[in-house]
């Protein structure tokens, strides 16, 4: 055999050899980085449902802290499952607890929102539409008359604002009808519409509201129902978004936790639907849990 033919062969094996460990090492790197992100994503879904546990099952410690102020466990649950005291929501938020909702920076790595896909028109009780808006974000109010008719409002003090709701109401045999109210009327270029669908109407409004006004219809009804659903809420101000919806005073979106999500990183997200209680009144709502 000759010398330079031999020296071939073992260049061409170190070359194999080279390329062989070169695959395996590569693989071994991106397995273990599968591997690891895995493990990080059921970490975050660990903590995405513990935190469903606390604020949508247990009633905390103590269960009626939103008027003693003795609380010890936080817990948002009526004691049924799924169902959210709206006090003890609103104290929470009002008061700041566990409420980093301005923050910028990851150091609450969650965040917890409900969103009403649904009012219901059941509840005998009423309510008459805000005579006037005076807070300075801009603000939606629903508000039932009976099962036949009910207000929808929109406003603020001082902040233009685009409103866009749009509401299935099922069961119908004619379009719902709109008047303006006493306290409020629309302003050139607002408008409503209503839309067939199977089963109902779609009732559509797109307002802008501007400063110090208060935007205001009676919606009327031919056929008594005992839920409207929404199909979509929006209030902005150019690249900002309001979540100022309300029905008989329940918010009917809102949200705590950090600002940012980052989605650079494994993230975990878990919906279920869920009841938000006030005072008889009882709100379909869909939780959303974001832990990364």
């Amino acid at each position: 055999m000759r010398k330079g033919q031999t020296s071939a062969e073992y260049i061409i094996v170190i070359l194999f050899f080279i390329l062989v460990t070169t695959y395996l090492i590569f693989s071994f790197f991106r397995l273990t980085s599968t591997e690891i992100e895995k493990v990080n994503e059921q970490e975050a879904c660990a903590k995405a449902e513990l935190l469903s546990n606390m604020y949508l099952n247990f009633k905390g410690v103590d269960s009626i802290w939103e008027t003693n102020y003795n609380l010890t466990t936080l817990g948002l649950s009526t004691g049924n499952s799924s169902e959210i005291n709206y006090t003890k929501w609103y104290e929470m938020i009002q008061r700041g607890e566990y409420n980093v909702s301005n923050s910028t920076e990851q150091n609450e790595p969650f965040y917890i929102s409900y969103e009403a896909y649904a009012l219901p028109m059941t509840n005998p009780s009423s309510k008459p539409p805000p005579a006037a808006l005076s807070s300075t974000p801009p603000d939606v109010w629903i508000t039932r008359n009976n099962k036949g008719s009910f207000n929808i409002s929109a406003g603020s003090s001082s902040i233009v604002a685009n409103a866009k709701l749009t509401l299935f109401i099922p069961n119908q045999g004619s379009a719902p009808t709109t008047a303006a109210c006493s306290s409020g009327a629309l302003e050139a270029g607002d408008t409503n519409t209503t839309t067939s669908r199977d089963y109902g109407y779609d009732l559509e409004i797109d307002w802008t509201t501007i400063g110090s006004d208060l935007d205001c219809i009676v919606v009327s009804i031919t056929s008594n129902v005992d839920v409207i659903y929404i199909k979509e809420m929006s209030l902005t101000n150019g690249t900002k978004e309001y979540d100022d919806f309300y029905f008989q005073g329940t918010k009917l979106k809102e949200g705590f936790g950090s600002s940012i999500i980052d989605i650079s990183k494994n993230y975990c997200e878990l919906i279920q639907p869920a009841i938000v209680w006030n005072a008889s009144e009882s709100i379909p709502v869909i939780f959303e849990v974001i832990s990364w």
